[in-house]
């Protein structure tokens, strides 16, 4: 599922400790809470010398990771037992055959039905993906492949960039379009052009990787090899005009704001005009091109490369962007390069958790409304708001006495305090899928419908005022974030249960 967020301006909680803080409590169901668990403490190790190692130190050695996981500790924990929870109402839902059409509980089931469908999936093959090889199959020209490009962008084929509406960053009342670097395979540039062993290694079995690919979508072997070479070398080039991590960190370096027509005089083969329109936006005055030097060599390859090259790359991010959720041999495949290789998983997650995953990546508060309705107590929400607004109380009256800040920065700051957001559990209001269709037909359309309603959703934004009653988290998330942008904090209902937080426990533990 592709997300159309600019995941980097959330400050996502993601603690080291293994282990929540608090002491030895009941909880309300008679329970008993034990978080600072002296079982846990190796004591062969100085707490001075190494504290974590002294904390966790017999918990990670009596809790190996599990070969479905690549981590393991609280977080992965606790959401094992929600995703446990989660299955409860996905079994539920999917047997519902009588639920009202339209309904979320008609879309959660139906997605979930059509995912846990393994003999309809094995008898599909690529049939649910035959119209977009087709239409690749058809292309002619630059123009027929720019076209397709935008259409699979709506479906969640990343390739060769990212267009996308978000907040303008130095105007966060306002909304404007991005267009990104993309079109990568593997996780960033360094993949390709690293040359250390790990990442000599990496681009070998990528290489593997994508001739077994081809080979699977119907190439003989030496056609699948020389398919797999040209996809490498297409975005090999791609990862050297690509900013590396580091230099993405800059927000400066990426805020590059201008009129479409500059941006047309950046691309002469890429027309930002008809970008834009495919895209379903109108009336577009200007845009943000993030790396303009990626452009620039994406335009001049648009003009070098043969348009066969260009159709066998497309094909490879098609299937390979839904590999995982096609035929056994295709989800085989695709999870021992991305899950093994890349990863270090050593075994598979049952059907049902990968399904779970696709559906909260495309319906997922849909399924975070059922959750909240019957796993979600109202005084958890009711306490955690409690004690947000007694830190922010006291946060006030810290800044009041700072001898470092001057006063008018100090107003300022109280200012910023005063308006900021506290999201606590769900939505107030959630969000509205009345305009998707969800069917226990085909899981891959399942997928992609879902995928065209957020950049549907997405792109509407334009022109409007900046949504901030949107959550950029699903109401079961074990986590939590702060949108600088929209000065919020949030904590999904998910992490609000123990070890990391409990009505019933003192707020000090809290």
């Amino acid at each position: 599922i592709i997300i159309m967020k600019r995941t980097a301006n959330y400050l996502l909680v993601s603690l080291g400790l293994v282990m929540a803080i608090s002491a030895c409590k009941s909880n309300q169901g008679g329970e008993k809470i034990i978080a600072i668990d002296v079982a846990n403490i190796d004591t062969s190790v100085r707490p001075q010398d190494d504290f974590y190692s002294y904390a966790n130190g017999l918990w990670l050695k009596n809790n190996p990771i599990p070969s479905t996981e690549t981590r393991w500790g609280a977080f992965s924990i606790l959401q094992d037992q929600t995703n446990k929870k989660l299955k409860v109402l996905l079994d539920e839902s999917a047997a519902n055959t009588a639920a009202a059409k339209g309904s979320n509980e008609q879309k959660v089931g139906d997605f979930y039905a059509s995912g846990m469908d393994s003999l309809a999936i094995e008898k599909a093959g690529l049939s649910p993906l035959q119209n977009d090889l087709t239409a690749i199959q058809a292309i002619q020209n630059t123009n027929d492949l720019l076209n397709e490009i935008s259409i699979l962008q709506k479906k969640g084929v990343s390739a060769l960039y990212s267009f996308y509406v978000y907040q303008d960053m130095k105007i966060s009342s306002a909304y404007i379009p991005y267009a990104d670097q993309g079109g990568l395979s593997l996780p960033d540039r360094d993949y390709y052009t690293q040359t250390d062993a790990r990442s000599e290694e990496i681009r070998k079995q990528f290489r593997i990787h994508l001739v077994k690919m081809f080979g699977m979508m119907g190439d003989d072997q030496a056609s699948a090899t020389a398919n797999a070479a040209t996809v490498i070398r297409l975005e090999t080039k791609l990862a050297e005009a690509s900013m590396t991590r580091v230099e993405m960190r800059d927000p400066y370096a990426t805020y590059n704001k201008m009129s479409i027509t500059d941006a047309n005089k950046i691309t002469k083969n890429i027309n930002w005009n008809t970008v834009i329109t495919k895209a379903g936006l109108t009336n577009i005055n200007e845009m943000i091109v993030s790396q303009p030097k990626f452009f620039i060599v994406l335009d001049n390859m648009l003009s070098a490369e043969k348009i066969t090259a260009w159709k066998t790359y497309l094909r490879w991010h098609l299937v390979s962007g839904f590999a995982g959720n096609l035929n056994q041999a295709f989800v085989a495949e695709s999870f021992a390069f991305n899950g093994t290789v890349m990863n270090g998983a050593k075994e598979m997650r049952p059907r049902w958790k990968r399904v779970l995953g696709d559906i909260n990546g495309g319906i997922g508060e849909a399924l975070g409304e059922v959750y909240v309705k019957r796993y979600f107590p109202e005084d958890a929400k009711k306490r955690c708001l409690e004690m947000v607004n007694n830190m922010q109380i006291v946060y006030r009256e810290r800044i009041e006495k700072l001898d470092w800040m001057g006063d008018s920065t100090k107003k300022q700051a109280i200012e910023k305090l005063a308006v900021f957001i506290k999201k606590i559990g769900y939505p107030d209001k959630f969000k509205d899928y009345s305009k998707l269709t969800i069917s226990r037909a085909s899981y891959v359309q399942n997928i992609m419908a879902a995928n065209e309603f957020a950049f549907a959703e997405m792109i509407n934004k334009y022109g409007k005022p900046v949504d901030k009653t949107e959550w950029g988290m699903t109401p079961h998330t074990i986590n939590a974030y702060y949108n600088p942008s929209i000065n919020e904090i949030v904590f999904p209902a998910g992490i609000l249960q123990f070890p990391f937080f409990d009505p019933s426990v003192d707020d000090a533990i809290n």
